[in-house]
């Protein structure tokens, strides 16, 4: 578990959508393999001016 989790996307202080976009791509961009991402850290509240919530 704790190796598997060097690989999760920290989503920490994340305060715009922009910022979540862009270590999304960055993640995607050193993790070529991945099929799925497992984002950690994010809150909700900090990114209210979003209109939709990620799942």
């Amino acid at each position: 578990m704790l190796g598997e989790s060097a690989e999760w996307l920290d989503l920490s202080g994340c305060a715009s959508f922009d910022e979540f976009q862009g270590r999304l791509r960055r993640y995607d961009a050193r993790y070529t393999d991945k099929v799925c991402v497992v984002g950690i850290g994010w809150a909700q509240d900090d990114l209210s001016s979003i209109a939709w919530y990620t799942t």
